[in-house]
């Protein structure tokens, strides 16, 4: 039996988090406005989405990147625990993980959005990618 590829992946991670309703336009009727919206948290950043596709796709994922130590992080980690994700390299970082806030509520399907940036450097460097006791990785992106 053949083995699943391995794919290393290296970069930021964040959280996406998507409100999704309808909220009105007018300004002074959007000051005075309480409504409801649907709620979605995703895993995301440049590396979020593509670890999770190569994952499902029975791939052997390993990823290097920093999360905060903060409840997004550790969901992150979850996730990918749960994914089944080598997060041997996943590092934890002392500060707040990155997030970005899309507020569908106007009509558009991205925006306006809003985000925090992490407080520390996003990813390992250098990575531990090539490592002489194992096999170079499949792919490397």
């Amino acid at each position: 039996m053949r083995r699943p590829p391995r794919v290393t992946l290296v970069g930021p991670l964040n959280m996406d988090l998507f409100l999704r309703g309808a909220a009105p336009l007018d300004h002074a009727a959007l000051n005075a406005w309480v409504g409801p919206c649907d709620f979605e948290l995703l895993v995301a950043g440049s590396i979020g989405y593509t670890t999770q596709v190569f994952a499902r796709l029975g791939d052997a994922v390993e990823l290097h990147s920093h999360v905060g130590d903060d409840a997004f992080g550790a969901h992150i980690r979850r996730q990918f625990a749960e994914a089944g994700i080598d997060g041997r390299f996943l590092e934890a970082a002392r500060g707040e993980t990155a997030t970005a806030v899309y507020i569908m509520l106007f009509g558009g399907h991205k925006r306006p959005m809003t985000y925090r940036l992490p407080g520390f450097e996003p990813w390992p460097d250098p990575p531990a990618v090539i490592r002489p006791d194992e096999a170079l990785p499949d792919l490397l992106h």
